[in-house]
């Protein structure tokens, strides 16, 4: 089943669809080449919802892992209106004969997901609530992710009298787009997507994030994390020296203090794809989370890594990619120009 949806986005039309399809393919297998035993989208205590990724280093520590390819700026929002506007005509295909639905999307579209499958769940679970028995609506909600973008679905009983009559099958719409307008917001909006999807779940948890962008650069990155740099200024004495400080609006360092602390790191891509994997443009680098409720593990410290020490940022080199996957320098430009390097 994996392998088939995997496979079905690997030869997608959207460009970001099958890159998003190679990243959660090609971490599976750095996953693997760390010793780690990976188990693909299990099951979790306390949710129906299913991360990607459950790995145990070669200690036995556990960890979730997911993995997600979010888009700054440099694609618009009309995108993911157009693609809305099919979500929900796929959906109005089909009707209940004793409920309405309730769509709220929020989030940034990038491919079609697929909907035969979802449109099925759905209506299944319409059949098992009773229209004139909220109590019986269990779950409540039905919520359905993709990338950074998310739809749930809400029961909207019919009036007696309309029961029984065909009709869409959306009855109510809410939420809409956003729209990434640089690098730092794309990253702060996809881990707070996902930083407490999986609720308390008492293992680390880890989120790939290879994000489409041109521009990123590690200033963005750390900005997104922990807050905008800036300097302060005593105005009773203008020629004092500048103070740098941290304005409180990152993914984990928000205006009241820590937050999105179940995510343990970040593991940092940019515009990783089949012919980056290579590169040296911003390599990959794991972030560790200093407030985490759960510390990701030691397993990370073997990756190019950097961690707060006293309000500082450290970064300490280590395993990249080309590394863990034993690929030279340069590959694949250099084994396309003399195939005795492949």
């Amino acid at each position: 089943e994996h392998r088939e949806s995997l496979r079905a986005d690997l030869a997608a039309r959207s460009e970001h669809q099958a890159r998003a399809a190679f990243f959660e393919l090609i971490l599976h297998g750095m996953l693997r080449r760390l010793n780690c035993e990976v188990e693909i989208h299990p099951k979790l205590t306390r949710t129906t919802k299913r991360p990607d990724f459950l790995i145990r280093d070669d200690s036995g520590q556990a960890c979730i892992v997911e993995a997600v390819s979010p888009m700054d700026g440099s694609v618009g929002s009309r995108r993911t209106e157009s693609l809305e506007a099919q979500f929900r005509a796929a959906f109005d295909k089909v009707s209940h004969p004793n409920f309405f639905v309730a769509l709220h999307t929020e989030g940034e579209l990038a491919a079609m997901p697929r909907t035969r499958q979802l449109r099925e769940e759905v209506l299944a679970w319409l059949d098992r609530c009773d229209p004139d028995q909220p109590s019986t609506w269990n779950p409540s909600s039905i919520e359905f992710n993709h990338e950074c973008w998310s739809a749930e679905f809400r029961p909207i009983p019919k009036a007696r009298d309309r029961r029984g009559h065909p009709g869409r099958l959306i009855g109510m719409r809410g939420g809409g787009a956003y729209f990434c307008s640089s690098a730092r917001e794309a990253i702060r909006k996809a881990i707070k997507a996902k930083g407490n999807r999986y609720g308390t779940t008492g293992l680390p948890f880890v989120i790939a994030l290879n994000l489409c962008s041109w521009s990123a650069d590690r200033e963005e990155v750390e900005e997104a994390l922990f807050g905008r740099a800036a300097y302060a200024v005593d105005p009773s004495d203008p020629g004092s020296d500048l103070e740098p400080e941290t304005i409180p609006d990152g993914a984990w360092n928000g205006p009241t203090g820590p937050q999105y602390t179940r995510v343990s790191g970040v593991w940092f891509f940019k515009e990783f794809s089949p012919w980056s994997v290579c590169s040296d443009d911003l390599p990959p680098v794991f972030y560790e989370n200093p407030w985490a409720s759960i510390p990701a593990g030691s397993m990370w410290s073997r990756l190019s890594s950097c961690e707060v020490a006293q309000g500082i940022l450290n970064y300490k080199e280590g395993l990249v990619p080309r590394m863990i996957l034993g690929l030279p320098s340069g590959w694949p430009r250099d084994a396309i120009a003399d195939p005795s390097l492949d």
